[in-house]
């Protein structure tokens, strides 16, 4: 949970292959509460190029990500979702 008003957090995923297959991974907004102005930013030096940063979350509600993995034959996507109280 984040609580008011720091309006911001690292979102983090550890995907993994089974097969050693080089994976990518895309976070997406899919909902947040009227008034927020959600963005996702790269965090320069994560090395492991899976985490974003989420800002803008300034307004009390449930907020929904996804975090898709893909690698050469299929896409795995899982949601997040992270309430922010006052």
């Amino acid at each position: 949970m984040v609580t008011l008003p720091a309006g911001s957090t690292i979102l983090r995923a550890w995907p993994k292959d089974l097969e050693g297959d080089r994976l990518t991974t895309r976070w997406t907004v899919v909902r947040h509460p009227a008034g927020a102005a959600v963005a996702l930013e790269t965090i320069p030096k994560d090395r492991s190029k899976t985490a974003r940063r989420a800002t803008g979350m300034t307004v009390a509600g449930e907020y929904v990500f996804t975090a898709t993995a893909v690698d050469r034959t299929r896409a795995v996507t899982r949601r997040v979702r992270l309430n922010v109280g006052p």
